[in-house]
């Protein structure tokens, strides 16, 4: 399993999750997301979230570490929102 799939990520206070029939549904001031995970299991704490996989010899292990980093894009997204700038330099024919 990954370092990073190990570590609980936070949640943030406005933020709301929830972990039915496989599907994790995450509310915030943003919006909100759903998105269906297969193979792996949510333990949601007061103030965290653990992803684990559901069967530890199971390949899933290997995509944990990538749950995770989405999971946390979702609770980022929903709170803070993304923002890119682009800069558009010459004449543009």
């Amino acid at each position: 399993m990954s370092k990073i799939g190990k570590r609980p990520i936070k949640l943030v206070q406005d933020v709301k999750v929830a972990f039915n029939n496989r599907v994790l549904e995450v509310k915030g001031p943003k919006g909100s997301l759903s998105s269906r995970h297969i193979g792996i299991d949510l333990v949601i704490d007061n103030e965290t979230l653990s992803v684990i996989p559901s069967n530890e010899g199971s390949t899933k292990t290997a995509l944990i570490g990538t749950t995770w980093k989405l999971i946390n894009n979702m609770i980022h997204g929903v709170s803070q929102g993304f923002q890119k700038q682009l800069n558009l330099v010459g004449v543009g024919f």
